[in-house]
């Protein structure tokens, strides 16, 4: 017999990114991210977060990747 769970996922206040982002990514948080990573060639990166998004000293997006900042939080 089957059995059905209830999942909550909570949505981080803050995230602070260091590694390396590949393929089809979406950060979210509800206050702020902070980034000091790469996002790789061919990469399709989204940080949504609620207030702020900080790219910091060492960020770069590889030739060829999509990167995304939004200011919208988490989603519902």
């Amino acid at each position: 017999m089957g059995q059905d769970y209830l999942l909550n996922v909570s949505c981080p206040v803050s995230q602070t990114i260091t590694q390396a982002q590949s393929g089809t990514t979406t950060v979210y948080a509800s206050n702020s991210i902070t980034a000091s990573n790469a996002i790789n060639a061919g990469a399709n990166v989204t940080y949504s977060a609620g207030a702020s998004i900080t790219i910091q000293p060492g960020f770069f997006a590889d030739s060829g990747s999509v990167f995304l900042g939004k200011i919208a939080g988490c989603p519902n």
